[in-house]
């Protein structure tokens, strides 16, 4: 009597899943008989915590849909080989009854989300009305650092939170804090629109070539990241040095 081969992939074979789909297709019709009504091997892969299961006559778009729905955890993490061709009004209504499910907890959770951000924002904004204006060691080149780059979202983020951050680093230098006290936390507080480490290393950037105090910055930004250059900014996130 013949034995089904069963084949397990202990990883995905590519990033790609309806890649992988049709590689484990071809893979059962190579390694398992496809004669006399046989199906080829029964190939196995894990692929994001869905177990899949196909033949060589599977169909990917079927496998893939379930895959999918599995995903999104409307069935259980296991599919195939033969998924059914159309889903049933029970399957379909299933399907839709968990989606609203968790909907109503994304609304949720985006709605507690915007709750935090806006108490955070209020207290930062309640601080930066006692804090005082920028002071620049080369105010025209900021300006015009600013209107080359102030009408894009991009960049005038970066340009808003390092101005920010300068004019609450003052406030607290006025209070008597040296400015090695503050410049980390400060970066932080003043991160409002949620800048990344190359977004913050680009306003450090900034803030090194036309802050008052953008030479000590750059000091203790650059020691900070284990260099002791002069000339230009490390950026955290690829160890090189920013110098343009």
């Amino acid at each position: 009597m013949y034995k089904f081969k069963e084949i397990v992939l202990a990883a995905s074979i590519s990033s790609d899943i309806t890649q992988t789909i049709a590689d484990a297709i071809h893979i059962s019709s190579q390694y398992g008989r496809t004669d006399f009504g046989y199906k080829g091997a029964l190939v196995k892969f894990d692929f994001n915590g869905v177990m899949v299961s196909v033949r060589s006559d599977s169909n990917p778009e079927l496998i893939f849909r379930d895959w999918s729905r599995a995903m999104s955890g409307y069935i259980e993490k296991a599919v195939g080989p033969y998924p059914n061709p159309v889903l049933t009004d029970k399957e379909n209504e299933s399907d839709a009854r968990i989606e609203a499910k968790k909907e109503c907890k994304r609304q949720k959770r985006d709605a507690e989300y915007e709750t935090k951000a806006k108490a955070r924002r209020d207290r930062v904004e309640a601080r930066m009305s006692n804090a005082p204006t920028m002071e620049f060691s080369e105010e025209k080149s900021w300006l015009a650092a600013k209107a080359e780059n102030g009408n894009g979202s991009y960049g005038a983020g970066i340009l808003s939170y390092a101005e920010r951050w300068a004019r609450m680093m003052q406030l607290e230098m006025s209070e008597g804090k040296m400015l090695e006290e503050v410049w980390r936390s400060t970066s932080f507080e003043a991160n409002l629109e949620g800048m990344s480490g190359a977004t913050q290393a680009a306003a450090t950037h900034l803030l090194t070539l036309f802050w008052v105090h953008g030479a000590e910055l750059r000091r203790l930004h650059n020691v900070h990241y284990g260099s002791d250059s002069t000339e230009g900014t490390v950026n955290p996130t690829v160890h090189t040095v920013n110098t343009d």
